[in-house]
C-alpha cells in the first residue's frame, strides 16, 4: 500500500519554471512502483524531486515519465548514481 512521501524522496512544485518551489505534503509515494501521485491542481505546475538519501554526490533522482490518471498526476522516477 502506498505511503505518504518520506524525507528520502520529496515532490516539490511551482506555478512557474523558476519557482519558488514548495514541498507537496499531500504527495503519495509508492516506492515499490517508483511513483509519486498528487491530485491535479487544475493549473499548470512544474515538478521536481528532492532525494535526501544520497550516498554519494553523484546520486540523483530523475522523473522518467508523468501521466494523468483520473484526477491525479502520476510521476514515475528513478534513483541513479550516474545522472545524465
Amino acid at each position: 500500500e502506498p505511503v505518504r512521501a518520506t524525507p528520502s524522496v520529496q515532490l516539490e512544485s511551482a506555478a512557474g519554471i523558476t519557482g519558488p518551489f514548495a514541498v507537496e505534503s499531500n504527495a503519495i509515494l509508492d516506492p515499490a512502483a517508483s511513483t509519486i501521485s498528487i491530485a491535479s491542481a487544475g493549473q499548470a505546475r512544474f515538478y521536481r524531486l528532492r532525494y535526501s538519501g544520497a550516498v554519494s554526490p553523484a546520486t540523483a533522482v530523475i522523473i522518467t515519465s508523468f501521466k494523468i490518471v483520473a484526477a491525479n498526476v502520476v510521476l514515475a522516477y528513478q534513483v541513479t548514481t550516474n545522472p545524465p
